[in-house]
């Protein structure tokens, strides 16, 4: 026999060996793959919904999945940790592709999903066995990469999103909603491997209705139809019904007022955290209905009665940060000190029938001394100022002495309202650091009955709360933007 039939036998005979190896370890269904590699695996009936639609994608029946839920219910275990072990256990031939909000995340649930494929007996290609990539014997295995993040080369048969959405900061951002809309269109779906329509599963938590599972609901054509699994954090029949791109919802099976996971979050537990969290909140992250550009109209939702207090008056050596509005009824100006960690609006100057000169000069015989950081609508450099053609109003700020602080972008409303949201203590900001004196009525009037235009992202500007607002979010811009973009600071003196 030479030498090269005989490679060929034992490669051959290598070969079988493992196929019936793998054979005798497969289990028969995902659940009892799940009983034997994690016995502490916490069965209650949310999790039996979860598993037995992973196995319909498994066995071929499903290909696309949405699975909404509130965070610390078992999604990343189930679907991240266990799913792509028994994938890869019963098909040792196929990828797996990971993804999360953040590529160390996504390195963490392959990590433990290799360590529950080796613990069920399954075989790796020993020079592939990493974090980030890792192989089976069977010439398939996985790789993980964060949203948005790269993964040219690399194909799958199976398609995984774990929360892509890190907080509420991402969560209302637009140019964030774009940017994961594109990444999924040209990067993620077109690694699905070639031969056959991969599966694709998106299990997250709600933020918004404008977030990657709002989008591929609402995504025109048809091209994916999605099988939804969306469960609230308590049963309410009256939440409004969820329609788009669906080729099946799971019933809800509980009654009216159940929580999901009665053992571990209780009714008192849920009732407790709806008092702590904002309506919109509560509506997106727990009950999986966002609608937060509708809900009660309010813009400014994070300010409440924790955000008043008597300031003290500004310190000689302190800075004013004031934010303009060059409207001509009213001009309006909000006044702040930044305080370290806090940001206090300790002032405000509203006029009617006004100019941007006559503000400037309002502002001066108050504050005569303080060094003013003009924060102006960006929107409105080298335009003229009312009334006087060839006259800017920067040019006017510059003549009072004033710096004038420009940002390097132009945020948007809802950018900037989520800026605003954050600093009076929204979930994501740090609680405690957005101030206003109460003696500050038009700036309070305005956080309170600002409103969004119903079903749009546009603010209501028919009532005339959109001026203070808008003065207060370039200062807040300016002084504690979400993005870390250059603030440039020009003064523009005469």
């Amino acid at each position: 026999m030479s030498e090269a039939i005989a490679r060929s036998l034992t490669e051959f005979a290598r070969r079988m060996e493992f196929e019936a190896s793998e054979i005798a370890v497969a289990p028969e269904s995902f659940t009892d793959f799940i009983r034997r590699v994690n016995p502490r695996y916490t069965w209650d009936h949310l999790h039996g919904v979860m598993v037995d639609a992973l196995q319909r994608v498994a066995d071929g029946e499903l290909d696309r999945v949405i699975i909404n839920m509130p965070a610390q219910h078992g999604k990343s275990e189930t679907v991240s940790r266990l799913w792509p072990a028994y994938l890869l256990s019963r098909y040792p031939d196929r990828w797996v592709g990971l993804t999360s909000y953040a590529a160390g995340l996504a390195y963490i649930l392959s990590r433990n999903a290799r360590d529950y494929y080796g613990r069920a007996g399954g075989q790796f290609k020993p020079s592939a066995r990493g974090v980030m990539h890792w192989e089976t014997a069977g010439g398939g295995g996985m790789f993980s990469a964060g949203v948005g993040g790269g993964i040219t080369g690399k194909g799958f048969d199976y398609g995984i999103i774990d929360d892509p959405i890190k907080d509420h900061v991402e969560a209302t951002s637009p140019l964030i909603h774009e940017k994961h809309q594109n990444w999924y269109e040209t990067t993620f779906y077109s690694r699905q491997r070639p031969g056959s329509r991969a599966a694709i599963v998106l299990a997250m938590t709600r933020w918004d209705e404008d977030d990657l599972c709002g989008y591929l609901l609402r995504k025109p054509g048809g091209k994916e139809q999605w099988y939804l699994i969306n469960l609230p954090a308590i049963c309410d029949p009256e939440l409004p019904p969820i329609t788009g791109s669906l080729v099946g919802i799971e019933p809800d099976w509980r009654p009216a007022g159940q929580p999901l996971w009665p053992e571990k979050f209780s009714v008192r537990f849920m009732e407790k955290a709806k008092s702590e969290v904002s309506v919109s909140t509560w509506l997106a992250n727990y009950q999986q209905r966002p609608q937060s550009a509708t809900l009660g109209g309010r813009v400014v939702h994070a300010f409440s009665q924790k955000n008043l207090d008597e300031l003290p008056a500004p310190l000689p050596d302190e800075t004013l940060y004031v934010g303009f509005d060059f409207n001509v009824d009213p001009m309006s100006l909000a006044i702040a000190v930044d305080r370290g960690v806090q940001l206090h609006f300790v002032d405000e100057i509203e006029l009617s029938n006004s100019n941007t000169r006559a503000a400037c000069l309002a502002l001066r015989e108050r504050y005569p001394r303080h060094r003013v950081a003009a924060c102006p609508d960006p929107y409105t450099l080298g335009r003229s100022t009312i009334g006087r053609i060839g006259e800017t109003d920067h040019a006017i700020l510059g003549e009072f002495g004033f710096e004038v602080l420009l940002p390097s972008d132009r945020p948007s409303h809802s950018d900037r309202a989520a800026e605003v949201n954050r600093l009076f203590g929204e979930p994501g900001g740090i609680p405690g650091v957005g101030y206003v004196d109460p003696r500050c009525s038009s700036i309070v009037r305005s956080l309170l009955r600002l409103s969004w235009v119903p079903g749009t992202r546009e603010i209501d500007k028919t009532r005339g709360h959109d001026h203070m607002f808008d003065a207060l979010s370039f200062v807040v811009h300016s002084r504690r933007p979400i993005r870390h973009s250059t603030v440039t600071s020009e003064p523009l003196r005469m």
